[in-house]
């Protein structure tokens, strides 16, 4: 796993949680780290939600047919777990 991708999703997720709390999508996360100038790998955003929600430290909602899942994981987080924030 890319740890500085994470550690940059990480901080949009603290960043923007408060202002989407019950609902941040993946897709915004992508675009974020895009306007920052980062490069996102196929699957990349999938593995680090994966892992996060193993851990318990996120929750998250897989929508219907979702044609993300490569590109951003195709998800939208539904809970934080306080000690991320």
């Amino acid at each position: 796993m890319d740890n500085r991708l994470r550690e940059i999703v990480l901080q949009i997720i603290r960043e923007t949680w408060a202002a989407n709390e019950g609902g941040l999508a993946s897709e915004t996360i992508r675009r974020q780290l895009l306007d920052l100038g980062e490069s996102v790998p196929e699957g990349a955003m999938d593995e680090i939600f994966s892992r996060l929600e193993s851990r318990h430290l996120i929750r998250t909602a897989k929508p219907l047919g979702s044609a993300g899942i490569k590109a951003h994981g195709g998800i939208v987080i539904t809970y934080v777990d306080p000690s991320l924030l």
